[in-house]
């Protein structure tokens, strides 16, 4: 989404200092992420 890691919080630049690189987020993260993608693709397919 465009979003990069900074000291301070800026949502103009996309800027956040919360951001980590997601091959660094714990495994249960990573597929909770995959499983919300998934769910909000089948959900558009299923709307248009």
């Amino acid at each position: 989404m465009g979003w990069k890691y900074g000291e301070k919080y800026d949502p103009e630049n996309k800027i956040h200092p919360d951001l980590v690189p997601y091959n660094k987020l714990p495994l249960e993260e990573q597929v909770k992420d995959e499983v919300f993608v998934r769910l909000v693709e089948i959900a558009r397919d299923c709307i248009w």
